[in-house]
């Protein structure tokens, strides 16, 4: 998963190539992969807010991206309720925020 996650956050339109891999590992019954992922996810909507604020033409790709990922892993979320109250703070955050 770290090699996955280092590369997708590095390239992301890799992200759509590897969500569903990454959407099935959250549900991984080993804590320490769904933590693993739960670190990329975070790096990924991390690096979209980057490119976000560097690429003003793209605004508006970039939040649906971001608005896509956060909802995507908060859908299949389960038992982990501080990771997915993250997740959903932070799509609440992009949501309505009018930059």
């Amino acid at each position: 998963m770290e090699i996955v996650g280092k590369h997708v956050v590095n390239n992301i339109q890799l992200l759509q190539s590897y969500k569903l891999l990454l959407l099935e590992r959250i549900m991984d019954k080993g804590q320490s992969v769904r933590k693993k992922v739960f670190g990329i996810v975070h790096d990924v909507v991390v690096k979209i807010v980057k490119e976000w604020k560097l690429n003003h033409a793209r605004k508006d790709e970039y939040r649906l991206l971001l608005i896509d990922v956060l909802a995507s892993f908060i859908n299949k979320m389960e038992d982990e309720s501080k990771m997915k109250e993250t997740l959903v703070d932070a799509l609440k955050q992009v949501w309505f925020n009018k930059d």
